[in-house]
Order: structure tokens, then C-alpha cells, then sequence
């Protein structure tokens, strides 16, 4: 049997050690967005002297609201649409109203919910008046 002692003819086992790999250059990436170039000839960078030389027809405000749609000479598409929602006020308040003093239209089931429906009327007719005095 062998003994405790390592064998003559065995390979010692070494540490190796650890060469650096060569260093991996970084590749320059294009700019693929390149700042805008700030001077005074271009009109949208709001220098002094650019805006005085801006051309007349040339604006830097946001966009005008376009003009109203006519139906009829006077009356626009969003004057009706007010007028429409006045219209569905009245009626509201007039059926949930009429329901919740005598019963008479629906036949009260619930006042509370009458009430709730009343009081929508109301918010929905202080709205299409605030949407009117708008439009004026």
C-alpha cells in the first residue's frame, strides 16, 4: 500500500496566474440627437431681436380656436348644444319635480332618488348656463 508521501512522478499542481485580457476599446455611438444650435437668426428661440425681425404672418401663440360651425345665420353648433341641455334641465326638473309634490308622473317610488334627480336638474342647468354666458 502506499504511504502518506505524494508520489514522485505526480505533476505539482501550480496556481496560474491571471493574465488581464487586452482592453476592450468603447466605440463612439453617433449622436443620434443633436442639440439645436442656439443663435439669434431662428425665430422659434424667442431671442428679442428675432422676434423683431419675425415675418408678420408668423406667430409663436398657440393655435386660435376655430370658428364656430353655422346652422343657421346666428346660431352656431355649440349654441344649440347648450340650448339642447337647457331643454333636457327643464324636463328633468319638471318630471322628478312633479313625481316628488304629487306623485303623479311616476308614481314615487323612491323621494329620495326624486330628490338626488331633481337636484342634478339644477347642477345641470347652472352648467349650461356657465357654457352659455361662455359662448356670448
Amino acid at each position: 500500500m502506499p504511504t502518506t508521501q505524494m508520489m514522485p512522478n505526480m505533476p505539482k499542481v501550480v496556481a496560474q496566474k491571471t493574465v488581464p485580457s487586452p482592453r476592450v476599446e468603447q466605440v463612439r455611438q453617433p449622436i443620434r440627437n443633436p442639440k439645436p444650435v442656439f443663435n439669434k437668426s431662428n425665430p422659434l428661440q424667442g431671442a428679442p431681436a428675432a422676434i423683431e425681425n419675425r415675418p408678420v404672418g408668423t406667430s409663436l401663440s398657440p393655435a386660435r380656436r376655430p370658428a364656430a360651425q353655422s346652422l343657421v345665420p346666428g346660431l352656431s353648433v355649440e349654441k344649440a348644444l347648450v340650448g339642447l341641455a337647457v331643454f333636457v334641465t327643464i324636463v328633468v326638473i319638471m318630471l322628478f319635480g312633479l313625481d316628488l309634490a304629487c306623485a303623479w308622473p311616476l308614481g314615487r317610488d323612491t323621494p329620495a332618488a326624486e330628490a338626488v334627480f331633481c337636484g342634478c336638474g339644477v347642477v345641470l342647468g347652472y352648467l349650461s348656463w356657465d357654457a352659455y354666458r361662455d359662448l356670448r
